[in-house]
């Protein structure tokens, strides 16, 4: 199990700050079932996934959706994988290079880690920014 060096960490986290500061909800899940779909531009995997820990959510919502769409950029979504976890977030805004903002449905996610691939200060960076996690579905 790979884990990312404190200097890599510092990096990685202050990137992190834009897109999770954006996004609608923040999330750890687990993927239960990923099924390729035709391509509608960026989302090309539907998952079904377990919401583990919820970092973010509005508050006018009950529930995440268990059903997302997620992005095919990025080293995480790549080697996504049944029954491991993900930190991703969804909703919100995305910034792409071409574009611009892009505005996100809330059941459009963009993986960003593997959860295993965090570490502790990572992951307490990420409480403290986003504050206190949620409650799961």
């Amino acid at each position: 199990m790979r884990k990312f060096r404190r200097e890599t960490l510092s990096h990685l986290f202050d990137w992190h700050k834009s897109t999770l500061s954006v996004a609608n909800w923040v999330s750890r899940v687990k993927i239960l079932r990923k099924n390729e779909v035709p391509s509608t531009g960026m989302f090309t995997y539907l998952y079904e996934v377990k919401h583990v820990e919820i970092f973010k959510k509005p508050w006018t919502r009950l529930y995440l959706p268990t059903e997302i769409y997620g992005n095919y950029y990025g080293d995480a979504i790549l080697r996504s994988r049944v029954g491991r976890e993900y930190l991703i977030r969804g909703g919100g805004m995305y910034w792409h290079s071409q574009t611009g903002d892009v505005p996100m449905r809330d059941d459009e996610a963009l993986f960003l880690e593997r959860w295993e691939d965090l570490t502790d200060e990572y992951v307490y960076e990420l409480k403290t920014f986003l504050r206190k996690p949620v409650v799961p579905n």
